[in-house]
């Protein structure tokens, strides 16, 4: 699951970069993004600055690095923290249960 977040957050922030140089019709050509999930890659290409998106993967990172080395430790409250901050208009993230 932490590598499906980790290539959509990805994907995301090449998006982001393109959108630069060209149109959002070219750039959801060029990543084959799906007729029915272009409103969803929109909103989340406003939403999110490219801070937060790498913000985002390095919270994804300490996440991986955590389960990978503190068994004891659930990560799903970490990963709810991330849901919820990708999910505001706050641009704070931060690696907290």
């Amino acid at each position: 699951m932490l590598r499906t977040i980790q290539k959509e957050l990805t994907q995301l922030s090449k998006m982001q970069q393109m959108l630069k140089q060209t149109s959002i019709r070219e750039v959801f050509d060029k990543f084959r993004v799906w007729q029915n999930k272009k409103p969803l890659y929109s909103a989340a290409m406003n939403r999110l600055t490219p801070e937060k998106l790498h913000q985002a993967i390095q919270l994804l990172t300490a996440i991986e690095v955590q389960v990978k080395t503190q068994y004891e430790l659930s990560p799903w409250p970490y990963l709810q923290q991330l849901t919820l901050n990708l999910s505001s208009a706050d641009n704070s993230l931060s690696l907290q249960p």
